[in-house]
This record gives C-alpha cells, structure tokens and sequence, in this order.
C-alpha cells in the first residue's frame, strides 16, 4: 500500500494509489510502446517526478522502473502488480451528477463538522439523503451539526433512491481535486462503496453503516 500501480493502456499511462479506505486513480495520455503494470514506491516516484518538468520517459526492465528525462536519470524496484488491490470490482449504479460548484460549496460548508473520531464511525462521515428538492447533506461529531442542501438544479442526475453516508476522509479528498469538470456519482451497496468519477480522475471511498 506505499506503492502506485501504474498501468500503460493504449495512449495513456494510469496511475492508482490506495489505503484501502480511500483510493485515488489518474489518467494522462502518453505515447505507450507496449502495455502493462507494474508498482513502484509512491513517495519515491512522486518526489521524483514533481522535481522534473520536461519529458520524462519511464521503461520497465528486470523489476526496475528507470525513470529518464533530460536531467535524471533514477531506477526504482518494482513488485508484481497482483499484489496490488482493486480499487473497486465495478462501479454500482450512477446515483448523480454533480457540479464543482456545488462540491465546493455544499460540501466544505458541511464535511468541518464530521468526527475525526474513528471509534465512533457514522459520525466520521457524511450523510448524504435524497430530499425532493435536492441532496440532503449532514454531517456531525454530536456536538456541532452542519447541513446544507445541494439543490435540484446542481444534481444533473438524480438517482439516489436511499440515505448514504460517505466517509469524511473521501470528501476531502474530493474537495482537494482540481478541474471544473462535472462529477458522476457512483454507489455499489454490493462493495460497500462510492466512486466519484469526472474526466481522467476516479476516486473511491467507504459506504459507513447507521443512522
């Protein structure tokens, strides 16, 4: 789990990371010379590549990720990348789409008041509850409550039938996204899960139990 997964696919390198509480997934496009995956140190490889910014060419050989560009040159062990898990085996059912705005707005108003108590797990989260007007959300650490209300016109897509209550972690991880891009939202009561996907960016989070 100190390891990314790094996978090449046609045109694009994707890379997931995963504390199996949250998960995270990028996109680029690359020019990719033949498909695979592989895992290699997260903190190592991100170091490494925020400190370049020109081309940056990685090749996987004999269980070592090098990592060239113009200035450096760095070799990193890898390991297979089966031991690596899934962040998610499907996505569930498309319950919303959401704009950023909302997000940023509704969401940061609420999230502040979750626990940062995990012995106590439902009120580490958001509550989250289908209103005829909107998105109901709530969060509370049983003494301080907030809720605010993402209203009809910003759920381009409503489909959530019941309540969900979203790890706090998973939203602020959302809100520390960039882009203006729209955000579908996915639920899977089979996994236990939340995928928030928008544009090359997925991110996956916990489904908590109560009320």
């Amino acid at each position: 789990l100190v390891n990314f997964l790094i996978e090449t696919k046609k045109g694009k390198i994707v890379i997931s990371a995963t504390d199996l509480e949250i998960g995270a997934a990028a996109e680029t496009p690359a020019n990719i010379e033949e498909e695979g995956a592989i895992t290699a140190p997260a903190k190592t490889l991100s170091d490494l590549l925020s400190s370049l910014n020109d081309k940056i060419t990685l090749e996987a050989k004999n269980g070592t990720l090098n990592v060239l560009s113009n200035k450096a040159r760095a070799s990193l062990a890898t390991t297979p990348p089966d031991d690596f898990p899934k962040l998610y085996e499907d996505k569930g059912e498309e319950v919303a789409t959401l704009t950023r705005d909302a997000i940023e707005k509704e969401l940061r108003s609420v999230v502040f008041a979750a626990s940062q108590d995990l012995s106590r797990p439902v009120f580490s989260g958001v509550l989250i509850k289908p209103e005829k007007d909107g998105l109901l959300l709530v969060a509370t650490d049983a003494h301080r409550l907030s809720q605010r209300l993402i209203k009809s016109q910003s759920v381009k897509k409503g489909g959530l039938k019941e309540p969900i209550i979203v790890s706090a972690r998973a939203i602020r991880a959302l809100l520390a996204g960039k882009g203006n891009e729209e955000i579908s939202v996915f639920v899977s009561h089979k996994n236990n899960q939340v995928v928030f996907s928008s544009g090359d960016r997925t991110l996956v989070g916990r489904l908590l139990e109560g009320e």
